[in-house]
């Protein structure tokens, strides 16, 4: 551009107004003046570029500021996530592409556990969307289709499917997904334990109540009790299992 600014990567992520909304920007600068200083980082702008445009489109001089903060990635998200017109697909995939930057004094690759890393579900949330878009997001991106779901010219469920390709077919079960499948059944079998053992209760009390012979009685007696001694040990047992695989789900999803 001829102001002599260049846009920051982070900016850039969050693509481009139309061309009516800069004009309409351009002219509440003429008239009201630049409200908020253009935010600059190692050099660019990484806050306010359309702010830049609009000012040398209306005239006015451009006023800058040069960025305090220590997380540039969150700054630049705050300012950008609910921006207007803006469909989920579309947030997910600057959110994305903003926490694959690196500042200029760090290796490209980031420890586990900095604070430049983040997981799906924290960038679902910056970007108010579900963790399966930012999934699909990052498909897109790692695929070379990041600018076009930014643009919007794409969705990104689209780009998603095309990166993936055969991919995209079913995969076998992850461990979590295998563990709680396995919880489930567990629960079925405790259930079905349950309902077994209260018929038999019933069957127990209608036989005392029956008052037939007592030596029938006590025979029909001590059936029941071993088959409700069975079902209450194999229901301790299923629920050892069933709290084991709860355990080892939430050790699976820290890990996640």
């Amino acid at each position: 551009m001829r102001h002599g600014f260049s846009r920051h990567p982070l900016s850039e992520a969050w693509g481009n107004m139309t061309e009516d909304q800069l004009l309409e920007l351009a002219e509440d600068i003429k008239h009201n003046g630049q409200k908020d200083a253009v935010v600059m980082y190692e050099g660019k702008v990484l806050d306010g570029w359309h702010r830049c445009q609009g000012c040398q489109i209306a005239g006015v001089e451009i006023r800058t500021n040069d960025f305090q903060g220590d997380n540039p990635v969150a700054h630049v998200i705050s300012k950008n996530a609910h921006r207007r017109g803006q469909a989920a697909g579309q947030r997910a995939a600057a959110v994305v592409r903003c926490h694959e930057w690196k500042p200029l004094h760090r290796e490209k690759k980031v420890e586990p556990g900095s604070t430049l890393t983040a997981t799906n579900r924290q960038m679902a949330k910056e970007a108010n969307v579900s963790e399966r878009t930012i999934t699909d997001a990052k498909a897109a991106e790692d695929a070379g289709f990041g600018d076009a779901v930014v643009s919007g010219e794409m969705s990104v469920k689209e780009a998603a499917e095309q990166a993936r390709g055969d991919e995209d077919k079913p995969k076998p079960p992850t461990l979590l997904e295998q563990a709680k499948t396995k919880i489930e059944e567990l629960n079925s079998h405790l259930a079905d334990r349950d309902e077994k053992i209260l018929v038999l209760t019933d069957e127990l009390q209608a036989y005392l109540d029956a008052g037939s012979d007592g030596n029938d009685q006590q025979t029909k007696f001590a059936q029941l009790h071993d088959q409700i001694r069975v079902l209450k040990s194999q229901v301790n047992e299923h629920m050892a299992v069933a709290n084991q695989f709860k355990r080892e789900c939430k050790a699976l999803r820290k890990k996640a």
